[in-house]
């Protein structure tokens, strides 16, 4: 993958990147999961965020690492839609962290 810059950048300079994705319909089963995985190596640390619609907020959210016991995290909202956000620290190349939920 390439990406162009508008603008030079120096190492330790931190850039945001936002990925959205339209899922409509696309979560039919009771456990649903997203996941992230390391391709490059960050000093910086990666913020995970999951977002659903306002009419449809997950009863039971957890974090899991590889080799770690799965953590629950707490929703929340924003603009009436439910939430959480994750910041992960020192992520290992090809590692995965995954966000789980229950309807």
């Amino acid at each position: 993958m390439i990406y162009s810059l508008d603008e030079e950048h120096c190492r330790g300079d931190m850039l945001e990147w936002c990925v959205e994705r339209d899922a409509v319909d696309r979560f039919p089963g009771a456990h649903e999961t997203a996941s992230l995985e390391a391709k490059a190596k960050s000093d910086h640390r990666r913020i995970m965020r999951v977002t659903w619609p306002a009419d449809a907020a997950p009863s039971h959210v957890e974090i899991k690492f590889k080799g770690a016991p799965a953590r629950t995290l707490a929703t929340r909202r924003k603009d009436g839609r439910p939430y959480v956000e994750e910041k992960i620290a020192h992520l290992a190349i090809g590692e995965v962290v995954e966000i789980a939920w229950t309807w």
